[in-house]
């Protein structure tokens, strides 16, 4: 109401403690209906659009107790390929990561 554009992540609540799919799981304040909620995509590592989908583990709708759809955008959330800085705590630890 203010003139505020809010943007906030959908959660990693899209699993169980089993490991099942969950719904519902979109908390404050990714549930406020004014709020643009984002959750993670899967891109498959592939260059098509016709085989992505939600990350499991991202949160998704309905919204508790209003029920709206969310998340409301989608953006690469998994196996993300990134700059990397020689030396670093990543790097010197983790080197199977390199790409």
């Amino acid at each position: 109401n203010s003139g505020l554009v809010v943007v906030c992540s959908a959660g990693n609540a899209g699993k169980d403690a089993a490991g099942n799919l969950r719904y519902g799981g979109i908390s404050v304040p990714g549930a406020e209906p004014a709020a643009i909620t984002v959750g993670a995509l899967n891109t498959r590592d592939t260059v098509f659009r016709s085989d992505d989908a939600v990350c499991t583990y991202s949160s998704r709708g309905p919204t508790y107790p209003d029920l709206h759809s969310k998340p409301d955008l989608l953006a690469p959330g998994n196996r993300i390929v990134s700059l990397r800085a020689p030396g670093s705590y990543l790097d010197s630890n983790y080197p199977e990561f390199r790409v």
